[in-house]
């Protein structure tokens, strides 16, 4: 996936982990401009399934190397 950020970069993830429930998407070593030693970028995102109307993103930003911020989002559907 690509991240196009409001950051002037693009991250690009791979897939880490799923199952049923959830997706969770990591920096890829590969394929990326960005240099995640010493440039803010977006360096993951899960996304966690709750029911049929609910769901919860997770960005997580990295700034020079290390883990900088976290902000979840929860998404409820509209009927």
């Amino acid at each position: 996936m690509t991240h196009d950020c409001m950051l002037r970069n693009r991250s690009h993830m791979t897939l880490a982990k799923s199952d049923a429930q959830s997706l969770e998407l990591v920096f890829a070593r590969k394929g990326n401009d960005i240099n995640p030693a010493k440039e803010k970028h977006m360096h993951a995102v899960s996304f966690s399934f709750t029911d049929n109307d609910h769901f919860v993103q997770k960005w997580t930003m990295f700034d020079k190397g290390k883990k900088a911020e976290e902000v979840a989002f929860r998404l409820t559907r509209v009927r």
